[in-house]
C-alpha cells in the first residue's frame, strides 16, 4: 500500500486525561482530536479522505484519486484477496471478527492513527477463543497501514466507545444475579491513551433496577454528552421508566442534566447534536405510545456546549423527524414517519437540510434502491462530503458510495448524487475458514 496522506453515582473524579489535555484544549470542535460526532463509526474523516470499514477490512478512501486502499503496508500482503486464511488474518486491515451482523465494530480516528473496537475470537498469541468467550479488543492502527497493535483487551461487553481528547470512554456492564435477584448495573469507564491500564469509572447506573443503559456517548470540546434509561417493576407488576440526558464537563468532570425548561413533565431530551460550536437540543413527549406521537411538534434549541443558554431556534419540526448535523448544517428527515407513519401525512422520503441561522437551504431524497439499506441512518457525514457502506452478509453484498455537498442548494427536491466506490470487495466469508480446530 502507498503512503497514506434514577440509581446513579459519580465514581473517580480523577480521570486520566493526557497531561490535562482536555483542560487546556479551547471549548470548541478541533478536528483529528475531537470524537466524529457526525459519523456512525463506520467512516472516519481526514483531510485527504476517509477510513471506511467494508465488511472485515479497513479501506482508506483517497477523494483525489478516487482509490480504496486496504490500510496494510505489507509489501507481499494481498490484503482482502489473500485465499490463505492465516496470511488474511495477520494483513493489517484486517479485523477478524465475528461475522456477527448485529456487531458493528467501533472505528475511531485521532491524531493521525484509526482505533477500531471489535469482537476478537481470537486469544493472545492467536489461538482460537470459544464462541461463548468472546473478547472486545481495542487495536491502533498506524494511518498509513505500517503496523497495528493492541492496546486494551476486556472480557466485559463494551455497548459503546469513544476516543476524545486523549482519553477512551466506554460504556460496559450488564445484568448479575444478587441475593436479592439479578440486577442490571452499567458503567461509564476512561483510560488514557498513554497509560490503558489504569483504567476509572467515571459513572455507575443501576444497582437496584431491572434494567438501565448509557447510550448516545458523544464527545464534543471539553464535554461528554450521554443518555441514561433506567426501568424499575412496580408492585402491580408494571414498569417505571426514566430517562435523562447529562452533560459531564472535562475540565473539573462536574455532571449537569440537559433539560429545556418550561416543557411538560412527559417531554425528555431525545438527542443532541452540534452547529457552530453549539448545542443542539432535540425534544420528545411521551403522550401515547403510538406512531401518533411522531406528528406532535415540537421545536430544536440551541444551547452553549454546558446547556446554558438555551433558546428555540426551529419551531414546529414533527418530533418523528429524525435529526442530525455535520457541524454547518443540520440535517431533518421524515424517514421513520414515512416509513412507520401515516403514509398520507408523508409519502415519500424527504430530507431538509438548514443552514446556521436555521433557514432551510434545500431538500433532496435519495435512490429507491438505497432507501431500504439507509432510511433514517443516511450519512451525514463532514461538512465537505458523506460516505457510506452496505453490508449484507447474507447476500454477499458489500459495497461504498460517497456524496459532495457542493450542490446542496440545488437540489430542490430532486434526488441525491450519490457515487458508487469503484472497488472489487471480497465476499463475506464464515468465521470457520479463519481457523482450524
Amino acid at each position: 500500500m502507498r503512503k497514506l496522506l434514577h440509581t446513579v453515582t459519580l465514581i473517580g473524579m480523577a480521570v486520566m486525561m493526557t497531561a490535562c489535555q482536555g483542560k487546556s484544549m479551547p471549548d470548541t470542535y478541533v478536528p483529528g482530536m475531537d470524537f466524529q460526532f457526525f459519523t456512525g463509526g463506520i467512516a472516519q474523516y481526514t483531510e485527504d479522505g476517509a477510513y471506511i470499514r467494508v465488511g472485515d477490512f479497513v479501506y482508506f478512501y483517497d477523494r483525489s484519486t478516487k482509490e480504496m486502499i486496504p490500510l496494510c503496508d505489507k509489501p507481499d500482503c494481498l490484503h482482502d484477496k489473500e485465499t490463505d486464511p492465516d496470511r488474511k488474518r495477520k494483513c493489517n486491515a484486517n479485523l477478524y471478527m465475528i461475522d456477527d451482523r448485529n456487531y458493528q465494530p467501533f472505528i475511531q480516528y485521532y491524531e493521525g492513527n484509526l482505533y477500531i473496537m471489535y469482537k476478537s475470537l481470537f486469544a493472545d498469541g492467536g489461538q482460537r477463543k470459544s464462541d461463548r468467550n468472546t473478547q472486545f479488543v481495542l487495536y491502533k492502527h498506524s494511518g498509513n497501514g505500517s503496523y497495528k497493535e493492541e492496546i486494551w483487551r476486556s472480557e466485559e461487553v463494551v455497548s459503546s466507545f469513544l476516543v476524545h481528547r486523549g482519553s477512551v470512554y466506554y460504556t460496559t456492564g450488564g445484568y448479575k444475579s444478587e441475593e436479592d435477584g439479578i440486577k442490571c448495573n452499567i458503567f461509564l469507564k476512561a483510560f488514557s491513551l498513554d497509560n490503558p491500564k489504569r483504567e476509572k469509572e467515571l459513572y455507575h447506573l443501576g444497582s437496584n433496577v431491572a434494567t438501565s443503559s448509557i447510550d448516545k456517548l458523544t464527545g464534543y470540546g471539553n464535554h461528554l454528552y450521554f443518555s441514561t434509561s433506567i426501568s424499575n417493576v412496580l408492585e402491580d407488576g408494571s414498569y417505571e421508566h426514566e430517562n435523562h440526558f447529562f452533560e459531564m464537563s472535562l475540565r473539573d468532570y462536574s455532571i449537569n442534566e440537559l433539560s429545556v425548561p418550561g416543557l411538560s413533565s412527559k417531554t425528555l431530551v431525545n438527542g443532541i447534536t452540534f452547529m457552530d460550536d453549539k448545542l443542539i437540543i432535540i425534544p420528545y413527549t411521551v403522550e401515547t405510545n403510538s406512531t401518533d406521537e411522531f406528528y406532535i411538534p415540537t421545536d430544536i434549541y440551541e444551547a452553549d456546549l454546558d446547556g446554558d443558554n438555551i433558546r428555540s431556534v426551529l419551531k414546529g419540526i414533527p418530533q418523528g423527524y429524525y435529526i442530525k448535523g455535520d457541524g454547518q448544517n443540520l440535517y431533518i428527515d421524515n424517514a421513520i414517519c414515512a416509513y412507520m407513519g401515516d403514509p398520507e401525512r408523508d409519502p415519500e422520503l424527504k430530507y431538509y437540510v438548514y443552514d446556521s441561522d436555521y433557514h432551510m437551504t434545500d431538500t433532496y431524497t435519495i435512490s429507491n434502491s438505497l432507501i431500504k439499506n439507509w432510511a433514517w441512518d443516511f450519512p451525514v457525514g463532514c461538512p465537505e462530503w458523506g460516505c457510506y457502506t452496505l453490508n449484507n452478509s447474507a447476500e454477499g453484498v458489500r459495497s461504498a458510495y460517497c456524496w459532495d455537498k457542493k450542490n446542496i442548494g440545488s437540489y430542490d427536491g430532486k434526488e441525491l448524487d450519490i457515487e458508487l466506490i469503484d472497488y472489487d470487495y471480497p465476499e463475506p466469508y464464515v468465521v470457520q475458514e479463519l481457523f482450524t480446530d
